[in-house]
């Protein structure tokens, strides 16, 4: 994942957004991208869990899922639920390989 445009305190020249989208894509590259994406495919729930950590996991897995799934290209699920079910979703419209 991208590391964004600043690290703390510093000018990254990018608007809050992108400064905020930075810290997540620090913390998802932390955690483990393929730890993040098997923990909302088994459903985990980050809330109150981790101190800033858990709280940056909630919100990558809840209300900025999207836009994180957007900035790094897969933007095929809007929610992570839609995420976790993407191959029931794939059967229903007749695909076999989760799109």
């Amino acid at each position: 994942m991208d590391s964004g445009d600043a690290a703390p305190g510093g000018s990254g020249g990018g608007d809050a957004g992108s400064l905020t989208d930075g810290w997540i894509d620090h913390v998802i590259a932390a955690y483990g991208v393929g730890r993040f994406l098997a923990d909302i495919d088994a459903g985990r729930d980050f809330r109150g869990r981790g101190g800033i950590f858990g709280a940056v996991l909630d919100h990558a897995s809840t209300d900025g899922f999207r836009a994180l799934m957007e900035r790094h290209g897969f933007d095929r699920h809007d929610t992570a639920l839609a995420y976790r079910q993407r191959y029931l979703i794939a059967l229903l419209k007749g695909s076999t390989d989760g799109r």
